[in-house]
């Protein structure tokens, strides 16, 4: 995994194991890698809500929040 390492959380979700990402990943790509739509997540990186363009680092804590929605 480019040599970084990182601890994911998924809210409401078993917490995934830590996919292969290419070098320099953003969150976008470990999103990707983890099937979640971007568009329905809201995502923290050290308790701070970040974009999806931000890159991650190595030590990084990301926490993955669904959005919910229904009516």
């Amino acid at each position: 995994m480019s040599g970084m390492e990182i601890e994911v959380q998924v809210i409401g979700d078993r917490s995934p194991e830590v996919p292969e990402l290419p070098p320099e990943p953003l969150i976008e790509d470990l999103l990707e890698k983890l099937d979640k739509n971007r568009e329905m997540v809201v995502v923290k990186r050290n308790e701070k809500i970040i974009p999806e363009e931000e890159a991650l680092e190595d030590g990084d804590k990301i926490t993955i929040i669904p959005i919910a929605s229904g009516g």
